[in-house]
C-alpha cells in the first residue's frame, strides 16, 4: 500500500491541536471530518483532500498555506 505522508501537515496539525488543548476526536466532530478519515490522513494512508484541508484551516482559523507548510503561523 502506498503511503501519502505530509510531514509538515502533521506537524502543523499537532502544533495547533496541542496549543488549543484538543483531541483528534473533537477536531473531527467539530470540523465535520469523519474521525477515521482524519486518522488516515494523519497516518498517511489517505491523501489529503482539498475539502479536508479547507475545513481544518477554517476550524483552526489559519491559512491553508500554514497547514501544508508553505507559511509559518
Amino acid at each position: 500500500m502506498k503511503k501519502f505522508y505530509n510531514e509538515k501537515f502533521n506537524s502543523s496539525f499537532e502544533e495547533l491541536r496541542i496549543l488549543k488543548g484538543l483531541t483528534v476526536n473533537r477536531i473531527a466532530v467539530e470540523s465535520g471530518i469523519n474521525q477515521p478519515t482524519l486518522l488516515r490522513y494523519l497516518s498517511g494512508e489517505t491523501k489529503l483532500s482539498l475539502d479536508a484541508v479547507c475545513k481544518l484551516a477554517d476550524y483552526f482559523n489559519v491559512s491553508i498555506d500554514y497547514l501544508i507548510g508553505r507559511n509559518e503561523l
